[in-house]
């Protein structure tokens, strides 16, 4: 984070605390509102319900991601193999599906 002067400065734990959270058109959602959201928060549910998508709204958001962050974040969820990062790290291109993204 940049003070003033563009310095960069340390994040206090008070900023990333998140008082609510509101997701619209990201992934599995289309949209989804959390009114209150605590110190700490339970998610809870069946497989491929959108646990993870959760946590990948509010990362994606708060820093803005380069295409090998993307690339990882995909390969996390095997969505795209290591082959494919690896051969895209080694020689960029610069389309992706964009369903591989949503």
């Amino acid at each position: 984070m940049s003070n003033s002067q563009g310095r960069e400065r340390a994040i206090t734990a008070q900023e990333l605390i998140l008082n609510s959270l509101e997701i619209q058109r990201f992934r599995c959602f289309r949209e989804l509102r959390i009114g209150r959201l605590g110190r700490v928060n339970l998610m809870v549910g069946k497989n491929n319900v959108g646990k993870s998508t959760l946590l990948e709204a509010p990362r994606l958001f708060a820093q803005p991601a380069s295409l090998e962050d993307r690339l990882d974040l995909l390969a996390s969820r095997n969505e795209v193999s290591e082959a494919e990062v690896k051969a895209w790290t080694l020689r960029p291109i610069f389309s992706l599906p964009v369903a591989c993204l949503f």
